[in-house]
Formats: structure tokens, C-alpha cells, sequence
């Protein structure tokens, strides 16, 4: 005889949490359950149909995938662009070590990704199911950043740029000044006493300009006075004038007194050390310290010196 709906849910949710606990992935077929319990297909179909619109199960194209535990927690959201991965690399970053410790504390982990295309989807996701924490690292465009802002009155908000400080409940930032101190000194600990600073100049975007300053402030304190005219600014306000201006800037660089350099970024440091190296012997006569943001200096060899985002040394609250 068949057992009622309410009954085979029941057996399917317990079910599920054994097949949990065991490291199982994935579900039976709707034909095997249909023979363990006794029921019809479409009872079963019915049954597991409640389980995916609870999220206990995620449909996928092998079969039905089995969600993992929900965790007591709260519920923290991860929004920034991307489509299949997240694309900035600092916030790849972030969001690596940040799922790590996500698979080992109570809280509930979610990475939404909002593609350039179509967001319907992903605010749809996170305005019917609200997280109490969004963790926010940027959008593609100004209207969605206003859209998604909106939802702060529902729920905390966490922002990693300082420059959007006002917008959020707390910010979590790279400590610029500190990064640039620790440059100075990983060039100083190398025996360069001549260094320049190369950086772009944003209107209202003072997180390179920390890190300018905590250059200037580190190799002070060590020591070495570094005069106005080795800061090199470059602006622009298109990507290929941003191009054509970092190239320029690092040719003018590159002919003056210097034996070394902290460049602001590594967006683009295949320019500056190829630019560098005609001139000069890279690290053996010259110094070259980077932020790692799109991860380029780990192609070059030798190693070009690189603080990263993610460093536990230079993040702070």
C-alpha cells in the first residue's frame, strides 16, 4: 500500500540528513525512492519538489543536489561582480579566505554575482531571501550600487573600500598607509636608499594616496628624506589614456636618479617592468615593490616583491 505525502516528506527529510552526515552528495533517483518507500513517482516527485522550494535540495542536471547543513548563524551575503568567478582578484581573494573560515564558523555563506547582463536574478535571490549580513565589494554600475545600498535599512552592511565608508555600518579595508610603510621598508631591508613612488591620481580616492603617504612616512622613519618631485602621478579617464600616461610616467622614471620604485598597483606592471628593464637590472640594480591586485607580478622572474590584499599584515578594520 502507499504512504501519504506528509509521511514520505517526513522519511525524505530524514533521508536527507542521514545521507548528510554520511558525505553523500546527491539524492536517489525519483524511481529509487519511489521503490525504498513504497510510493508513487509522482508522490515522491511531490515530496522532493517541497524540499527544493525549502533549499534542503538544489536541482542540478545530474540529479538532485543535497544542500549543506544550515548553520545557526547568521545568513552573510558576498555581492560583487562577476559572472562565473568573481572577477576583481582582490576580492577573489578575499572572498577565498573569506569561504575558508565560512566552512568552519556558524554562519551561513553566499556568493552572488551580479554579470553586467541581466541582475533580475540575483536580486531577486537577495530580496526574497534577505541575509542578515551583506559583505559588499562592488558593482558594475552606479544604478545597481543605489539599488543595493536601498536594502541597508533591512540589513548590515560591510563594505571593502573605504572611499564608501558613509554608506555602510563597518568598513573593512586594506590599511594603505601601513602598506606603504611596509614598502619602504621591504626596499630599504633590500639596500636601496634612491626610491620614487608611481601612482595614479583619482579625484575623491584616497586609498592611493595613503599608501603615498605611508611610503614617504616609512622611509622617514628610516631614514631616508624622499622629496616631492619622486612621486610620479600619472591621471587619466579613459583606460588607454590611463595606459599611454602610466608608460609615459615610468619612461620619466626610469631616466631619473632612482634605484628603486613602490608602484601603487600591479594593474598593468608588464608595462613598468619592461619599461624598467631596459634601463635597469630588476632587483639586482633596481627595486621594484607592487600591490598585488590582478596577480601580473607573479609572471615575472625574478619574483617581483608584491603585498597582498589579503595579507593578514596589511588588512585592519
Amino acid at each position: 500500500s502507499y504512504i501519504t505525502q506528509d509521511l514520505v516528506f517526513k522519511e525524505l527529510e530524514s533521508l536527507v540528513s542521514s545521507l548528510r552526515l554520511a558525505g553523500e552528495e546527491f539524492m536517489p533517483s525519483e524511481r529509487q525512492l519511489g521503490v525504498k518507500f513504497g510510493a508513487s513517482r509522482e508522490t515522491i516527485r511531490r515530496g522532493l519538489e517541497i524540499l527544493e522550494e525549502k533549499e534542503i535540495l538544489i536541482k542540478g542536471k545530474k540529479g538532485r543536489i543535497i544542500s549543506p547543513r544550515r548553520k545557526s548563524g547568521p545568513d552573510v551575503a558576498f555581492l560583487t561582480p562577476g559572472e562565473a568567478t568573481v572577477a576583481h582578484p582582490p576580492w577573489a581573494r578575499v572572498w577565498s579566505r573569506l569561504s575558508d573560515l565560512g566552512a568552519k564558523a556558524e554562519f551561513n555563506l553566499s556568493l552572488e554575482l551580479f554579470n553586467w547582463i541581466d541582475n533580475a536574478a540575483v536580486f531577486a535571490r537577495i530580496e526574497g531571501n534577505l541575509p542578515d549580513m551583506v559583505i559588499f565589494a562592488g558593482a558594475p554600475d552606479p544604478e545597481t550600487e543605489t539599488r543595493l545600498f536601498a536594502l541597508r535599512e533591512k540589513c548590515v552592511f560591510i563594505v571593502l573600500d573605504e572611499n564608501i565608508i558613509d554608506k555602510c555600518d563597518f568598513c573593512v579595508s586594506l590599511d594603505n598607509a601601513a602598506a606603504g610603510k611596509m614598502a619602504a621598508e621591504r626596499l630599504v631591508e633590500a639596500r636601496y636608499r634612491k626610491p620614487a613612488f608611481l601612482g595614479c591620481r583619482i579625484p575623491d580616492h584616497t586609498p592611493f594616496t595613503k599608501r603615498a603617504d605611508g611610503f614617504r612616512q616609512g622611509l622617514q622613519t628610516l631614514g631616508i628624506d624622499i622629496d616631492d618631485d619622486a612621486f610620479h602621478w600619472f591621471e587619466s579617464k579613459t583606460r588607454v589614456q590611463h595606459i599611454r600616461r602610466l608608460i609615459q610616467q615610468t619612461e620619466h622614471l626610469a631616466e631619473g636618479d632612482y634605484d628603486s620604485v613602490f608602484f601603487y598597483s600591479d594593474d598593468h606592471v608588464d608595462f613598468v617592468y619592461e619599461i624598467l628593464s631596459e634601463r635597469h637590472a630588476i632587483p639586482d640594480a633596481f627595486g621594484l615593490v607592487t600591490m598585488a591586485s590582478t596577480g601580473e607580478s607573479a609572471r615575472h622572474k625574478p619574483r617581483i616583491s608584491a603585498l597582498s590584499h589579503a595579507d593578514a599584515q596589511v588588512a585592519a578594520t
